[in-house]
């Protein structure tokens, strides 16, 4: 059974709880000194300041991963015959970076271990497709937008596009894809960095439970209970999946 696993987000312990303490004293000081506005306005004034902190951080994360893809590794489409792990990036035709945080991260790790792997960029279901039926790409490394039982491909040039062009996207659920299971090798690490929330409309079911070798070791996968951002994307590969990369053979 895979392992649903909560969005590894320090927001809460890092910002929110400090924040809500500082906030209460602020407020109390505030509201004894006879500084009633200030004390109404001054919620909203720190939730501004969270939300340009974190903001920014995944912005930051983001383009640290777009230049490593873009600018000094690019993409490497062609199949190997070595055994590898496979970095699928979705959505690469789009000029904006809001998902790729932590490209950067994984890639440095598997310079460390010394663990071959490959880039995908992947701009159509076929090209997923390709690689997960390559026997070589032992592990899978999913980067972009999804759900938990499925991934999107937004045809769109620039953020613009994105925002306002909803009927520019391409879906496929994991399920509908691996329609003849035995065509697809079995894989012995699989991790979902694009968003994991459940769907009402679509399959839910993930991609490690039909192709993973062994699906009863949790390090086996990665797969969130919600939504992930480039800043959650980064801390769960620092703090949890990096341990559990695993190097061919």
């Amino acid at each position: 059974m895979v392992k649903i696993e909560k969005v590894y987000d320090v927001k809460f312990f890092f910002f929110i709880i400090p924040f809500l303490l500082l906030l209460s004293i602020l407020n109390v000081f505030m509201f004894l000194k006879g500084t009633i506005l200030l004390a109404i306005l001054f919620p909203f004034l720190l939730l501004l300041g969270y939300l340009f902190v974190y903001c920014g951080l995944s912005s930051y994360y983001s383009k640290k991963g777009r230049i490593l893809v873009k600018n000094i590794i690019n993409c490497q489409n062609q199949s190997s015959d070595e055994n590898h792990n496979a970095i699928i990036l979705l959505n690469s035709e789009i000029n904006t970076s809001s998902f790729w945080g932590g490209i950067d991260v994984l890639i440095n790790a598997f310079g460390k271990k010394e663990c071959k792997y490959r880039i995908y960029c992947c701009n159509s279901i076929g090209d997923v497709d390709t690689i997960l039926k390559n026997p070589h790409a032992t592990s899978i490394w999913l980067f972009g937008h999804g759900w938990r039982g499925g991934f999107s491909l937004y045809k769109k040039k620039n953020l613009i596009e994105y925002i306002t062009l909803k009927e520019k996207v391409e879906r496929s659920s994991y399920i509908d894809l691996i329609k003849k299971t035995d065509e697809y090798p079995k894989k012995e690490f699989i991790a979902q960095f694009h968003c994991n929330h459940t769907s009402k409309n679509r399959s839910n079911i993930s991609l490690p439970e039909l192709l993973l070798i062994d699906s009863s070791d949790y390090r086996n996968s990665y797969v969130s209970n919600y939504k992930m951002t480039p800043f959650s994307t980064v801390l769960a590969l620092k703090n949890k999946v990096i341990d559990r990369i695993k190097c061919p053979s």
